[in-house]
């Protein structure tokens, strides 16, 4: 099934090569990209309203957002860290 992590790429834009192959390898992941694109997105629909409540939501989703983008960092940091592989034994 295909994916779409373009937004969080354009939000992450130094993390854009660990995004893809982040996602590449893990439904958790993506799941989490399509998340915080969402909670962006609505959050702007809410920033843009006069509904009387408008402001309580759009901080919501704002907190919302950027605890998942502290998740995303998170994930991206620990996928950049290269494991040493068994060392070789010495003949």
């Amino acid at each position: 099934m295909p994916y779409d992590v373009g937004y969080v790429k354009l939000r992450f834009p130094e993390h854009a090569k660990a995004i893809d192959e982040l996602a590449s390898r893990s439904e958790s992941f993506r799941d989490l990209c399509f998340d915080f694109e969402s909670a962006e997105t609505i959050m702007r629909k809410w920033k843009a309203s006069d509904a009387p409540d408008a402001q309580k939501r759009y901080n919501e989703l704002s907190l919302l957002a950027d605890e998942l983008a502290q998740e995303i960092v998170v994930l991206l940091d620990g996928a950049s860290v290269i494991p040493f592989g068994k060392p070789t034994p010495k003949r």
